[in-house]
């Protein structure tokens, strides 16, 4: 909501975590990648047609979160846009 009030960008909540994945904070790089797999769907697809969406992730370490975000979207909306903005990328081998 700050990011919105800064930019006039309006946010939503249509991409949601149906059940709760453990934090990936002491997982390695393999198993961040197959935490977040199917963890996230789209609850009103039809609201997302045509639209640019951008995706907002405090911490980009292997991408698979936010891949995981990006894929559910894509598959429920295929005529959006899809952009994704991050404070950080940390580098995890």
């Amino acid at each position: 909501i700050g990011l919105s009030r800064a930019t006039g960008i309006p946010t939503g909540d249509n991409l949601i975590a149906p059940h709760s994945h453990p934090t990936q904070t002491r997982k390695n790089a393999t198993e961040r990648r197959l935490n977040p797999i199917g963890s996230f769907t789209v609850k009103y697809p039809e609201e997302l047609e045509n639209l640019h969406i951008l995706i907002v992730d405090d911490v980009i370490t292997t991408g698979s979160t936010i891949l995981s975000g990006l894929e559910e979207i894509h598959s429920a909306s295929p005529s959006s846009g899809l952009s994704v903005y991050s404070l950080a990328i940390s580098k995890m081998v």
